[in-house]
């Protein structure tokens, strides 16, 4: 590969590492600093101390900016003080560190032991300032950082001779030095030594098998990672020293589930095949600055529980649900615009092919806060207003296993803005495994995020400070985005009529003022269209009470009603296409057209919107009903007639399931989990469970927890008739997980209904390909 090619390579790699760095401060040409090969560890006796010597003449240097963060009680050892937790100068992402001075700063080449090798195998040579402001500049005495590798490090000690950690990262950003790029790193080299992989060239897969590029995408995953890491809405604890700290987050289960979710994308593959499991492609050089673009339509659903006022001393609760809403604005130019739940992707084409995916998703929400003492309310925060789940541009590699992993940093949003209830709501970093067909057709997730809502204060000039939590949140999601039909010819009769579709449902209803607090129900049903015409119908069929639906509720007397069974439900529902107001370029002026998004109506009246895939094949849509306070979404998929099989597969499960229970409710996830199916139809489930509930009796809601995982993997038979399948896994803790639903015509999709006790949800099954490398 001739040198203008790999330079491209590395500068869409630079423009497009995940989410890219967080930080402050910026890198410009720096002068002065020691020059001299770095010692390792540095000697109690060689404290930092820069001099004004300059580079050696005729050198060319880029430099790279970082800054050293501690807390007191990491670089001291006694408590200076315990930090306020609702102090108004808190800043966005961690917490509780300050700029501190550094006894030395110094770029290092490791082992997978995480020590310094005696002779580096890279030109790493550089030098060392402090600027004024308390960051240091790395200079290279070279013409490139050197940054496609993860075997190099920046390496502070601190005062008191603790030891940080970061990796190097090639950006105008300041790289941030402290325990959370620290706990990456260890955990990073951990899993490395535990499987017992080699850093010799980053484990490439090699030419030979189509990928000689893969340890750049191994470093920009990994360096990608450790910049979103940063940005958790989390106070670390003053009092603790640096292990106490690294202890404190190993307990927070979102950066966790963050954490080993990166650390898999970066190293997984590895672990199984020797490579990344980043698909690439041998292209011309004109093809290097190529890119296409996908516009998806998206149907959006969340159920939530929440701590509200949780740094009160009697916090209490907050149950919420989301649903994808369009939202009209105001532009700058005073004209009215409307925004849909929708999203874009960019497919770069390098030789690693690079996938930026950018969403923007207006919802409503509906809360029910449940105080420790005194009256529930509706809506406490939000009241009707629209709020938008919005996050930077990330970036990505399509994967052989059909599931890809995106990062994102959400946006954070105000509502209230000139009323008396201002509020700022936030969403922590997380990453969305997104499932898609093999032409990118639709794209599913179901992940869980955690946040906060704060109260905010004007402090003029549209400018807000913080002045408390109110509400500590985690949301459980469900994320369907089906392809956009650009042009606008598309028709929904064309490609539905006479066709018929299995549909997997769930709705659910909260009020603070009905005889009924909170209720789930889910549901398969039938859709059969004609003429523009679907009869949605749940007939008997070959098996038994597969067409059903399952509803719990609690009363608001706070009585768990069980969970009842119904069949036989009958509607008539108007599919139509939904028009979307775009700007056409060639008109100059916002004009309607049909791009994809479609409409059910029943007597005349809109009662579900949503979107259906250019063939036809699936369809999705999103309610929210104020009249009976209910929000869902329904997900249907066309049944062709054939009989997959998916037998001898592996699926992988996202998908949540509420509990209603005498004592509790409860939101769990099992994302994470899966399903294995061998060749006699046996079904094996390995299960992996989050959750946060709410004690009834106390009002307290408890942090994001892990499950304790079954201690034999539970089976159950498979039973399939055509594309309806059903799946009983008996006797976990006690109760049994029934799964029931459709799969796609390639077998590469499950959408089942799930009942575990009182629970009920829905979930989904992605099927582990094995996508060509090229």
């Amino acid at each position: 590969m001739n040198t203008r090619v790999i330079t491209l390579i590395m500068f869409f790699m630079g423009l497009l590492l995940l989410n890219g760095c967080s930080g402050s401060g910026s890198g410009d040409s720096l002068d002065g600093a020691k020059n001299q090969p770095p010692t390792f560890p540095p000697e109690p006796s060689q404290p930092f101390d820069p001099d004004t010597a300059t580079p050696p003449t005729g050198t060319e240097t880029d430099d790279i900016v970082v800054r050293v963060e501690a807390t007191d009680a990491m670089i001291a050892s006694w408590q200076d003080h315990i930090f306020d937790l609702l102090t108004p100068t808190k800043a966005y992402a961690f917490r509780g560190l300050s700029t501190v001075d550094a006894h030395s700063v110094e770029v290092v080449q490791v082992n997978k032991f995480l020590t310094a090798v005696a002779s580096p195998t890279v030109n790493i040579e550089h030098t060392v300032k402090k600027n004024a402001d308390g960051t240091y500049s790395i200079n290279f005495v070279q013409r490139q950082v050197p940054t496609a590798r993860i075997d190099l490090m920046i390496r502070v000690q601190l005062k008191n001779r603790e030891i940080l950690w970061a990796p190097i990262v090639n950006d105008s950003q300041t790289i941030k030095v402290n325990v959370i790029s620290t706990y990456l790193v260890e955990n990073l080299y951990t899993a490395i030594r535990e499987n017992n992989l080699s850093l010799a060239n980053h484990t490439p897969c090699g030419e030979e098998v189509g990928c000689p590029n893969q340890f750049e995408a191994r470093s920009a995953l990994w360096q990608g990672l450790v910049a979103s890491a940063q940005s958790f809405d989390t106070t670390l604890p003053a009092d603790k020293d640096i292990d106490s700290t690294k202890d404190f987050l190993s307990k927070q289960v979102d950066f966790m589930n963050f954490v080993n979710t990166g650390v898999d994308m970066v190293l997984n593959e590895a672990i199984n095949d020797g490579f990344v499991n980043a698909i690439s492609k041998t292209l011309n050089f004109e093809d290097y600055l190529s890119t296409k673009s996908n516009e998806y339509l998206s149907v959006f659903f969340s159920m939530g529980i929440s701590a509200d006022d949780p740094d009160s001393e009697f916090p209490g609760a907050t149950i919420s649900n989301r649903t994808a809403s369009e939202s009209t604005r105001t532009s700058a130019g005073g004209a009215l615009a409307t925004m849909y739940p929708a999203v874009s992707e960019g497919e770069y084409l390098t030789t690693i092919n690079i996938y930026s995916f950018f969403g923007d998703i207006p919802f409503t929400r509906r809360s029910l806060t449940i105080p420790a003492s005194g009256s529930n309310q509706t809506n406490k925060l939000l009241g009707t207003e629209i709020n938008s789940l919005a996050s930077d541009p990330s970036s990505s590699f399509l994967s052989t296993d059909g599931v890809t992993r995106y990062g994102h940093i959400p946006y954070q949003t105000i509502t209230g803005k000139n009323s008396t209830q201002t509020v700022g709501w936030l969403t922590n970093p997380y990453f969305s495994s997104l499932f898609a067909d093999n032409d990118r057709n639709f794209l599913l997730a179901a992940p869980v995020v955690t946040g906060r809502a704060y109260e905010l204060e004007n402090t003029g000039s549209d400018k807000y400070q913080r002045v408390k939590v109110l509400e500590n949140s985690a949301d459980f999601n469900y994320m369907i985005h089906l392809k956009s039909t650009p042009s606008g010819d598309f028709n929904v009769s064309s490609i539905t009529d006479q066709k018929s579709y299995g549909v997997v449902s769930l709705q659910q209803g909260i009020s603070a003022t009905s005889d009924t607090l909170n209720q789930i129900s889910v549901s398969t049903k039938r859709w059969d269209v004609s003429s523009g015409v679907i009869s949605e119908t749940q007939p008997n069929d070959v098996l038994s009470g597969h067409y059903s639906t399952q509803t719990t509720s609690r009363n608001i007397a706070f009585e768990a009603s069980g969970t009842s069974t119904t069949s036989g439900n009958y509607n008539i529902y108007g599919l139509s296409n939904a028009l979307v107001n775009v700007y056409d370029v060639d008109q100059k002026q916002l004009v309607d057209k049909s791009v994809g998004r479609i409409a059910l109506d029943q007597s005349g009246t809109i009662t579900q919107l949503g979107a259906a895939s250019a063939d036809g094949e699936f369809m999705a849509t999103y309610t929210s009903n104020l009249s009976n306070r209910t929000k869902g979404f329904s997900h249907a998929i066309e049944l062709t007639g054939a009989t997959p099989n998916i037998t001898d597969n592996e699926y992988y499960l996202q998908g949540h399931i509420f509990s209603i229970d005498e004592s509790s409710d409860e939101l769990s996830s099992l994302s994470g989990s899966s399903i294995l199916i061998d060749e006699t139809q046996l079904a094996t489930l390995t299960l992996k469970q989050q959750y946060k509930n709410i004690n009834l009796s106390t009002k307290a809601v408890s942090e994001l927890q892990n499950k304790q995982d079954p201690d034999t993997e539970p089976t159950a038979a498979l039973t399939q008739s055509g594309q309806q399948i059903q799946l009983i896994f008996t006797n976990i803790f006690g109760k049994d997980l029934v799964l029931k639903g459709f799969i796609s015509t390639d077998g590469n999709l499950l959408t089942l209904t799930a009942q575990m006790g009182n629970g009920l949800g829905i979930i989904y099954g992605f099927r582990k390909q094995a996508l060509p490398l090229s």
